[in-house]
Order: C-alpha cells, then structure tokens, then sequence
C-alpha cells in the first residue's frame, strides 16, 4: 500500500516493528558498524594510535559504517516489500556499492563540515536534507553526487519531520547506550583490561546504530514513495 503522506508516527512504529521481528539479521550487521577498530591498530608510547594509524582508523571507520547501512537499508527494504531477508545477502548487496556508498558518506560528512564553518546553512538543516544519501546510493544504484541530489529531492518538504525522527533516534540511543553501559560496567567493575573496555564502547554503540540504520532506511522507504508514487514494488536497482 503506497503513503501520500509522511508520518513520524508511523516510521517509528515500523522501525521498532522491525528491530523487533529481525532483531537476529539488524544487530549482526549493526555489529559491523560498531566495531572498535582500535584495537587492531598499533598506539604509541603514549597509548594513543599514531598519525598515520589515526587516518587508518578514520577511513576503515567510513568504509564499514557505508557498508552497516547499505546492509541494513537492503534489508529493511526487502523487508518492507514482503520478500526474504538473509544477513549473507544484504552484506552481499551492500558491500556490491560499499565503494559508492563510503563516497557519498565522505561528500556528506564535507558538505555537514562546510556548513558549520561557514555557518551558511545550519548543520543540522543540510543533514535532513541529505539524510537518505547512502540509502539512494545503494538502493538505486546511484553515483555519489547523484545520490545526495536524488536525497535534496526526496526530502524536500519533509526535513522538519526529518529533524524531530533524528532527535527522538539521538535520544534513544543514548539511553539505550547509557543502560547498556552502566550495566556493563558493574559487570566489569575493577577490571582495566583496554579491550574490555572496548568492547564495552561497541556494546554502547550498538543500539544506536540498529535504530538509526533501520529508522533512515524506513524513512527513505516512504520518501520515495511519496515522492514518486511507486510503492515498494518499484524496481530498485540493488535488487535487479
């Protein structure tokens, strides 16, 4: 059934559904995403990653975070359409535009950048408008210019309601991080071990990039539904 129009509501309630429903094919490939990858890498005397490392870390951190939500967004979508969805084929469909979509998410990290320096449009407004970026990289097959225009169009109209999801999705992941690591914390009260305390960030950031993956993937869902009248039978190229 196709939406005309765009409900915060109705995102949230299909985000939790799914988070609930496939919660053993959304937190494996969130897992990915949240990886401390820290600790594969050499520090200094100081105990910190050096220079070079540092980039190291930043890039492979880009590169795994295109790879969680071009997953994520293959499988929410195969979801919402009513076919099957396997953690071996949305890995397989998102890293297939990994390259793709690591580029759109460094175009929209400088674009987000830009705007806070040069305080011409306020961040969090350029955010909404590119926030379905990778979604339409991956699931349209879209270069990575084209994929934050083809995001300008779809949210045109709807980035206030776009703002108020990304609040409500900031604020649940924080709680549900600070539960997560409070109660890992007793856990491992008195131990110093660094990778446990690794660990313990990645189980910390896990919920958030479950919600946040599935919500931006639901939302582009409707966006495009609305926007092009196709309804989730509409031919998407990652799935040709």
């Amino acid at each position: 059934m196709e939406n005309s129009t765009f409900s915060i509501l109705s995102v949230l309630r299909r985000t939790l559904s799914i988070l609930n429903q496939h919660y053993g094919l959304i937190l494996p490939l969130a897992l990915i995403g949240s990886l401390p990858l820290e600790v594969f890498l050499p520090i200094d005397e100081g105990g910190r990653p050096s220079w070079a490392n540092g980039f190291i870390l930043i890039f492979a951190s880009l590169v795994l975070a295109a790879l969680t939500t071009g997953a994520i967004a293959c499988a929410v979508f195969s979801i919402l359409r009513g076919g099957p969805a396997t953690l071996v084929e949305a890995l397989k469909r998102g890293a297939a535009r990994g390259g793709h979509a690591t580029l759109a998410s460094i175009l929209v990290g400088l674009c987000l950048l830009g705007s806070f320096i040069l305080l011409v449009v306020p961040g969090f407004i350029v955010f909404c408008m590119l926030a379905v970026s990778l979604q339409a990289c991956v699931l349209e097959g879209l270069k990575p210019m084209a994929s934050l225009k083809r995001s300008r169009e779809l949210t045109k109209g709807h980035r206030l309601a776009i703002f108020v999801l990304l609040i409500l999705v900031i604020i649940g992941a924080i709680v549900l991080g600070f539960l997560i690591s409070l109660i890992g914390a007793i856990f491992l009260h008195g131990t110093e071990n660094v990778i446990f305390a690794m660990l313990l960030d990645c189980l910390g950031t896990l919920p958030g990039v479950a919600l946040s993956c599935t919500m931006f993937a639901v939302i582009y869902s409707d966006l495009r539904s609305i926007k092009d009248g196709s309804g989730l039978g509409a031919a998407v190229k990652v799935f040709d």
